[in-house]
């Protein structure tokens, strides 16, 4: 068997071989061309079965057979555990980044809260100043328009001392002098 053959003989396992659904059926056509591949070049040594040197060589040949189809396999399998492994960091990153997501939303409705609570303690301090100012002044004021009322009241009397009024005194006068009738005395 020549070079040639041998890798036809390569090509055609590793195209068998590198086709990811494989069936009982295909694998049998594998295992068949394995046979023949290491059969060909058992015939080609020229070796016959009699000989002791037929278990060495077809061992020998198989292994060859086997040495020439595992770095295919392998860089496949590789090549799959890779793509296996890109698929899962994929899951993982989009999954850390969902759990990202939500951290985030929470912060923000905690933040805003937060916001909501120091903004309604603020408003009621300020009510309270307020009102804490109001109540005094208002006192204040009250207090004033009291006293105001009686000095109003209080005042007249005692600056006439318990008489009428001066207004009331000029008007009886001018009533008598213009010889008018009296004005009862209270």
């Amino acid at each position: 068997m020549n070079d040639k053959d041998t890798l036809e003989t390569e090509q055609t396992l590793d195209t068998e071989m590198s086709s990811s659904t494989t069936t009982t059926s295909e694998s049998e056509v594998l295992l068949q061309q394995f046979k023949e591949a290491v059969w060909e070049r058992v015939r080609a040594s020229g070796v016959s079965e009699d000989d002791p040197l037929f278990d060495i060589l077809f061992s020998t040949v198989k292994l060859e057979v086997l040495l020439q189809i595992a770095p295919g396999a392998l860089e496949r399998q590789f090549g799959q555990w890779m793509e296996d492994s890109r698929s899962w960091l994929k899951e993982v990153k989009c999954e850390i980044e969902a759990y990202e997501d939500a951290a985030i939303q929470g912060q923000k409705s905690a933040i805003a809260r937060t916001v909501r609570d120091l903004v309604q303690v603020s408003d009621r301090a300020n009510h309270q100043k307020f009102f804490t100012a109001i109540v005094p002044a208002a006192g204040v004021v009250l207090a004033s328009i009291g006293i105001g009322v009686v000095l109003a009241l209080a005042v007249p009397l005692l600056w006439n001392k318990g008489e009428e009024p001066a207004s009331i005194y000029l008007q009886r006068e001018r009533i008598e002098a213009n010889g008018s009738e009296r004005l009862p005395k209270n």
